[in-house]
């Protein structure tokens, strides 16, 4: 059949009444190409696993033994495969490694964040610290720190300011050690 024949004089050479037995050959035959095209068989001829399985009480018995058998492997094989989660006495422990630190702290009204670097020795004593405030009363400053000293960089005036005092430290904006002997100019 092509596609510009018109179907009701394809009818017509058959010469062919319709009838119930006629509809089932048709029916039976296109079942049967379809099933030798794809390679399966009509489902009336299929037996599903369940209904095998639960046809007599041996493979019931068997079945559910394999099914325990399998639920076993598989979780001795998850559990061994399966890292352990590691415990807080590591997070201490690497905690306790850690010699720098960088904070970024964004503000609603500012464009950059304020930025903060401090990086300590083995004993936990700040060694070096670099603060870097892009917006300042007096425009932005970068500002590091060490215990001989202070640097200022005020960005906008082009001006360098060093102080070498060790009252600095305690009154650093980025400790929060409270002292009272800092000013608040």
């Amino acid at each position: 059949m092509r596609a510009n024949e018109p179907i009701e004089e394809l009818i017509a050479k058959l010469k062919a009444r319709p009838s119930t037995d006629l509809d089932a050959r048709v029916h039976r035959g296109i079942d049967a190409a379809q099933a030798a095209r794809t390679g399966t068989r009509h489902t009336s001829q299929i037996r599903t696993l369940g209904e095998l399985i639960m046809k007599t009480r041996s493979t019931q018995w068997a079945a559910a033994a394999a099914m325990v058998v399998i639920l076993i492997a598989a979780v001795a094989v998850l559990d061994k495969s399966a890292p352990r989660a590691f415990g807080l006495e590591r997070v201490i422990a690497a905690f306790n490694t850690v010699r720098s630190l960088h904070v970024k702290d964004f503000k609603p009204d500012q464009q950059e964040p304020n930025e903060f670097w401090i990086v300590s020795d083995g004993q936990g004593h700040v060694v070096k610290a670099r603060y870097n405030l892009p917006e300042t009363e007096d425009g932005p400053k970068l500002i590091t720190w060490t215990p001989q000293g202070s640097e200022l960089w005020f960005k906008q005036k082009r001006r360098y300011l060093t102080y070498q005092t060790k009252r600095i430290a305690m009154c650093s904006p980025a400790f929060t050690i409270p002292s009272s002997s800092c000013s608040t100019k």
